[in-house]
C-alpha cells in the first residue's frame, strides 16, 4: 500500500510554514492526537466521568500498542510521567553495598549522572566511560549500567543488545533511556531485554509531555518492589465497589508500579501518535525520511558512468573514507568539549565532500563554537 505523504504532513500544521528540525527537543503532536484529547473531555462533559473504568480499559489497549511496537509483552508495560520516575524506581529499589559501581557514559544526559551521583553518600562509585570503551569499564563491582540509547549530545547509539547480554552474564543490571530513539529507530525489547527501558514520548513519538512508559523485564519484576503504593496497587482494584481492605496483593505485571490514576488525555494522544507510526510503518518513515525509495520504478539500471567533478566525488565516496576527529584550530580561543570537537570534525568532513550539514544539537550545547571552529579550520587550511 502506498502511503499518502501529503495526508501525513497535514497531521502537522506547523509544516505548512516551517521545516521542523527540533524533534530532539519537542516533536510535533499530530492533529489526530489533539482530537483525541478533545474527545475525551467532550465525553466527560456528557457523562461526568461515570465511565472512568472504560478509560482504564482503553489504557490497556494502549499497553498492547506499545508492546507491539517494541516487541514486548503487555505485562512488561507500565505508564510513567517521565523517565526520571523510572530511573528512580530502579535505583532506589536496589540493595546497594559499599564499593558497588554504577557505570554511565561521558557526556551522558544529567538523569543518569545525577541518579548515580546521589548514591556516592552510600559508598557507591560513579564510573564514566567512553561509549567505545564501555566493556572495559565493567568488572565484578559493577552493579548497574545506566545509559541513553541515543546520546543527546553527540547522537551516538549504545549497543544495547550487547550490553544487556554482558551485564546479565555477570549479574549486573541495565537501565536504558530510549527517549531520543523511540519513534525514530526500531527497537526489539523482547530480543535483548534490558532490565528497564523507559521512554518519555514527547520527542520522536510525537506525544504530549507526560505521556511516557517503561518496559520492565519479567526477571526484574520478580524482585523490584513498587515505590508508589495507592488504590490500584491491589490486583483486584477494578472491583471499585468493594476495594480490598488490608495489605495489597500486587499484580505480577508492570502495572503494579503505577499505583493510582493515569494521565488519560496524554495517553489517548500517545495512542493516536503510535497508531500513526503503525499506519505509516516506522521502517518506511525512516527510509523515506532519509530519501531512500522502497522500489525503483522504470527501466532497470545495469551500469552507471560518471565524469568530471561528480566522478571525483563518487570515487572518494566509494573509497568509504572515514571521519577523523580533528584537533581544535590553533586560532580558536576556546576549549571544545569532546562532542563539540566531534561535531566540528563532522562538519569539516562533510565539507570536504561538498556536502552541506544541519548541526541539530539541542539548545545550549554549543553549536556556535563548533561553527566558529569550522570557519577557523577552513582559514588555517
Amino acid at each position: 500500500m502506498t502511503t499518502d505523504w501529503q495526508s501525513v504532513r497535514d497531521e502537522f500544521p506547523a509544516l505548512a510554514h516551517c521545516t521542523w528540525l527540533n524533534t530532539a527537543t519537542f516533536g510535533q503532536v499530530p492533529l489526530r492526537a489533539q482530537s483525541a484529547i478533545a474527545r475525551h473531555y467532550n465525553n466527560r462533559n456528557l457523562l461526568g466521568g461515570r465511565d472512568f473504568l472504560d478509560w482504564f480499559a482503553e489504557a490497556d489497549d494502549i499497553r498492547q500498542d506499545v508492546a507491539q511496537l517494541f516487541g514486548a509483552s503487555v505485562d512488561d508495560v507500565a505508564f510513567i510521567p517521565h523517565t526520571s520516575s523510572a530511573l528512580s524506581l530502579l535505583v532506589n529499589g536496589i540493595d546497594w553495598r559499599k564499593g558497588d559501581e554504577i557505570v554511565t557514559f561521558e557526556e551522558e544526559f544529567p538523569n543518569q549522572i545525577y541518579a548515580a551521583a546521589v548514591l556516592e553518600e552510600r559508598g557507591v562509585r560513579l564510573v564514566r566511560t567512553r561509549l567505545t570503551e564501555w566493556e572495559s569499564a565493567l568488572n565484578e563491582r559493577t552493579r548497574m549500567m545506566a545509559v541513553s540509547q541515543t546520546n543527546y549530545a553527540n547522537g551516538m547509539e549504545a549497543p544495547v543488545p550487547e550490553m544487556a547480554a554482558k551485564l546479565r552474564a555477570q549479574g549486573g543490571l541495565l537501565y536504558v533511556d530510549g527517549t531520543q530513539t523511540a519513534g525514530a529507530r526500531q527497537f526489539d525489547f523482547g530480543a535483548c531485554e534490558p532490565d528497564l527501558y523507559s521512554v518519555n514520548a514527547y520527542k520522536w513519538m510525537n506525544s504530549p509531555p507526560g505521556a511516557g512508559f517503561m518496559l520492565v523485564s519479567r526477571r526484574t519484576r520478580q524482585w523490584l518492589k513498587p515505590a508508589t503504593v495507592g488504590w490500584r496497587s491491589d490486583r483486584n482494584w477494578r472491583n471499585v465497589n468493594n476495594l480490598h481492605d488490608g495489605r495489597p496483593e500486587f499484580s505480577e505485571a508492570a502495572d503494579r508500579y503505577e499505583g493510582g490514576m493515569l494521565p488519560f488525555v496524554n495517553l489517548f494522544a500517545m495512542r493516536e501518535a503510535i497508531r500513526l507510526l503503525a499506519e505509516v510503518g516506522l521502517a518506511e518513515a525512516v527510509r523515506l525520511g532519509l530519501g531512500t525509495p522502497e522500489t525503483a520504478e522504470g527501466l532497470p539500471v545495469e551500469q552507471v558512468e560518471y565524469e568530471g567533478w561528480f566522478k571525483e566525488w563518487m570515487d572518494r565516496f566509494a573509497g568509504q573514507e572515514k571521519l577523523a576527529v580533528l584537533p581544535p584550530p590553533e586560532g580558536l580561543q576556546a576549549s571544545l568539549r569532546s562532542y563539540q570537537q566531534y561535531g566540528y570534525s563532522w562538519l569539516a568532513f562533510l565539507r570536504r565532500w561538498g556536502l552541506g550539514a544541519c548541526l541539530a544539537d539541542d539548545m545550549g550545547l554549543g553549536k556556535t563554537v563548533q561553527t566558529l571552529a569550522l570557519i577557523l579550520h577552513e582559514k588555517e587550511e
